[in-house]
């Protein structure tokens, strides 16, 4: 029983300390090399960056008082519903 868990725990130790290994050794040099990857990260987009879809502009083509003006005329037709719940 004890071997098994001294075994298990040498395992866990070398996985750990393997992994800050491989870590550090895929690291940037000095930070001369980290301010170049920085810069070409910014120029090329990734992800959902690349696709620019316009959104639809949202600003009415008429004025406020022609706005108004038809808003009164519909309200006197009868085309616009009363405030609150519809049935």
């Amino acid at each position: 029983m004890k071997t098994k868990l001294a075994l298990s725990a040498l395992a866990a130790a070398i996985a750990v300390f393997s992994q800050g290994a491989f870590a550090q050794a895929s690291a940037p040099a000095n930070r001369a090399d980290v301010k170049a990857e920085a810069k070409t990260a910014t120029k090329a987009p990734t992800g959902e960056a690349q696709t620019t879809t316009k959104a639809p502009s949202t600003t009415s083509d008429k004025t406020r008082d022609e706005r108004k003006t038809t808003t009164k005329a519909d309200q006197k037709a009868g085309k616009i519903a009363p405030a609150g719940e519809s049935k």
